[in-house]
């Protein structure tokens, strides 16, 4: 049995363990040199479902904390949610944005803003306010989906 007195011996799992973590410069996460104006990438989930957007740098501390636009939430030198982590709350991260990635969700946003019109409209419609012509060309829209 070890005590205070008697030193424990070396484990060689441990150094192992050491010399792999200095090998291993990939685990190490870059930090986000963000400025204020500078562009990001929110990618969040909430039920279930993943959500991405371009967002802009409204503050950067001293200590490297970085404040986005938009939300009420810190992130830390490297792109991770400060504060609430439980289950219940949902998963944000940032990360620098490149050009093709802001050009991908501007047209994925425009379609989906022209898709929720479409299903807003639709949902107005009712047999008091479509005529027969009306009813016949929304009969060959659906039917064709």
């Amino acid at each position: 049995m070890y005590g205070y007195n008697v030193p424990m011996p070396c484990c060689k799992s441990r150094r192992k363990k050491t010399e792999h973590s200095k090998n291993m410069e990939v685990w190490k996460m870059n930090e986000l040199n963000v400025k204020v104006g500078d562009k990001v990438l929110l990618t969040y989930s909430a039920y279930c479902k993943q959500y991405r957007e371009i967002v802009e740098v409204i503050n950067v501390t001293p200590t490297g904390r970085i404040n986005i636009d938009g939300i009420n939430v810190q992130f830390d030198k490297y792109g991770r949610r400060m504060g609430k982590r439980d289950f219940s709350s949902e998963f944000y991260q940032i990360s620098f944005v490149t050009e093709e990635q802001i050009a991908e969700i501007l047209e994925n946003q425009k379609r989906n803003s022209i898709i929720n019109k479409a299903v807003r409209l639709c949902q107005k419609v009712n047999e008091k306010n479509l005529t027969y012509e009306q009813a016949l060309k929304l009969i060959g829209i659906f039917e064709n989906i």
